[in-house]
């Protein structure tokens, strides 16, 4: 049990904007010899974190469902710094352009502030194939 304050009201996450915690290579546990190394590896495969919640929110979702999502995630960034704002309305853009405008009118941002001009300049079909995207997933 911590009894040291537990960096207070600070984040306890990495990573984060505010110089909170960060990850310390130098204390990870050895590999473990079990008939050969066993030890963490990177994964090489393709991760995309933008199609499946994209998928969702075009095809699933009702427009309806559409509006009370971006109200609820407007209402819940509303308070936070707006760098941290237009850092996450790029994600939204990402996952689908109609998520990250709609979230940046409710918050009155101009989501060209927010969004890769590259990104910007696609067709809205073709967002999640850009090349800033596709480096992300590489």
């Amino acid at each position: 049990m911590r009894s040291d304050g537990n960096n207070g009201a600070g984040p306890n996450y990495e990573p984060n904007s505010f110089g909170g915690p960060v990850e310390k290579p130098e204390v990870e546990q050895p590999p473990l010899n079990i008939s050969g190394d066993a030890d963490r590896y990177e994964m090489q495969e393709r991760i995309d974190n933008y199609k499946q919640p994209g998928d969702m929110f075009r095809d699933v979702m009702s427009e309806e469902q559409r509006d009370h999502l971006m109200d609820n995630f407007a209402d819940s960034m509303e308070p936070v710094d707006e760098t941290i704002q237009r850092r996450q309305l790029a994600h939204f853009y990402k996952a689908d352009p109609d998520w990250g405008r709609g979230v940046a009118e409710r918050l009155d941002l101009d989501i060209e502030d927010a969004v890769d001009d590259e990104l910007l300049e696609a067709d809205d079909d073709e967002v999640a194939e850009a090349p800033v995207v596709a480096e992300l997933l590489d």
